[in-house]
């Protein structure tokens, strides 16, 4: 036989802390909102170049006394993946012109802090590369994404010289007009979800958890009939 659960405890839980679960739901929203403000952000503009990569599965090589040799068939996921590990790697950045890296970066630079450390986000559509570079300054993210997106095509052509893949830079970045957005209102809106999630765990702890220590109080005894009543 099935058992009812009763939720009505745990509604009233709720319904007697809401102000606990309220103020969580504050704190862990004004907190999220002032960490985004203070923290600094120097790469605050974005640019963004394209690159389109057409592959074909099958291609043939042609020959000098036979007008075709060979027809070859490739893993066109393989390819594109491959592409697209490539258009991410380190290894552009360490082909990047050294006239191009001294605009983009500040004393301190180290390679492979433009490819690891968030300047570079590669977004794939289709057959687009989408090569989104940030920068202190609108002319250093167009400068770094047209760099990258081209140090790619050239070492893409190179490595993937065959009839099968064909990349080429299909558009040049524009400079970004505004800054990008801080995320306070999105980090905001989480921290408070968060805060309201926490709430409710605890104000339903605190309604059906003892305090270490405490015993239960006693369940009334019924009494049998004709027992006297208890007198003081």
């Amino acid at each position: 036989m099935e058992q009812e659960i009763d939720l009505r405890p745990y509604f009233l839980a709720i319904a007697r802390r809401w102000r606990l679960i309220l103020l969580l739901a504050l704190i862990a929203a004004v907190t999220a909102a002032s960490l985004t403000l203070a923290l600094p952000n120097r790469y605050r503009y974005q640019a963004t170049a394209l690159v389109s990569m057409l592959i074909r599965q099958t291609g043939s090589e042609i020959g000098i006394d036979r007008p075709l040799v060979a027809i070859q068939s490739i893993d066109v996921g393989a390819r594109r993946q491959g592409l697209v590990r490539l258009s991410q790697s380190s290894s552009i950045e360490a082909s990047l012109p050294h006239e191009v890296l001294q605009q983009v970066t500040e004393p301190g630079y180290r390679p492979g802090m433009l490819a690891n450390g968030g300047r570079i986000e590669v977004v794939q559509t289709g057959d687009i590369l989408e090569i989104r570079a940030t920068g202190a300054t609108p002319e250093a993210a167009k400068l770094l994404a047209d760099a990258w997106a081209q140090t790619f095509v050239e070492q893409a052509q190179t490595i993937f010289d065959d009839d099968h893949s064909r990349v080429r830079l299909a558009g040049v970045a524009t400079l970004p007009y505004a800054p990008l957005s801080s995320g306070v209102v999105r980090n905001t809106a989480i921290a408070g979800f968060l805060g309201i999630i926490i709430g409710l765990v605890a104000a339903i702890a605190l309604e059906f958890v003892r305090r270490p220590g405490s015993a239960p109080l006693p369940a009334p005894r019924e009494r049998a009939v004709g027992e006297p009543t208890p007198t003081r």
